[in-house]
């Protein structure tokens, strides 16, 4: 009987590390790609900026879309309620994105805000926890700024916030952490 525990635990450790954290497990997230940026080891963004990450420390990083897309990456398929048709989208866990900006540590929530200034609040457990996405790509191609790009927020299916169309902010310009 003992083994048996044990060797259930060993499969059980097993799956947990594998799966890694809860939203890159999510049903419906599968990653396309691996991280190949670490947090302080991002280049400058070239040219201006697309996304720029403030920490609770007041540190500003700057992401161009090579720079995202160098994080790990990950795609989705979701009901779109502004089209409200079902849309693939690939890009990165906000979480991850956050993580290499170095704005996890301290803080409780993150300010998006887009293009036209208009602005959402998330928590930072919430996005720990589930798999929200800063998508780059709709159907593979890039996202235009005419068609709410580059970047915009994408809950995958099953989030606590995902059915609140107005969370689903398009052309983030910025994430502040407070």
């Amino acid at each position: 009987m003992e083994q048996v525990r044990a060797g259930l635990l060993v499969g059980l450790l097993a799956l947990v590390i594998g799966c890694g954290g809860a939203a890159s497990s999510a049903a419906g997230v599968e990653e396309i790609s691996e991280r190949t940026l670490a947090a302080g080891a991002l280049p400058e963004p070239e040219g201006d900026p697309v996304l720029t990450v403030v920490t609770a420390e007041g540190e500003r990083v700057g992401f161009d879309l090579p720079t995202i897309e160098g994080l790990r990456r990950v795609q989705t398929t979701v009901f779109e309620p502004f089209l409200e048709t079902d849309v693939e989208f690939s890009g990165v866990l906000l979480w991850d994105l956050l993580e290499v900006a170095g704005a996890t540590g301290d803080g409780q929530d993150a300010t998006l805000t887009a293009l036209d200034d208009y602005e959402v609040e998330l928590s930072l457990e919430e996005l720990r926890d589930e798999p929200i996405l800063l998508a780059t790509r709709s159907g593979g191609d890039a996202i235009p700024v005419e068609e709410g790009g580059p970047t915009r927020v994408i809950f995958a299916d099953g989030t606590s916030q995902g059915g609140n169309s107005n969370l689903w902010i398009w052309s983030v310009k910025e994430i502040v952490v407070e």
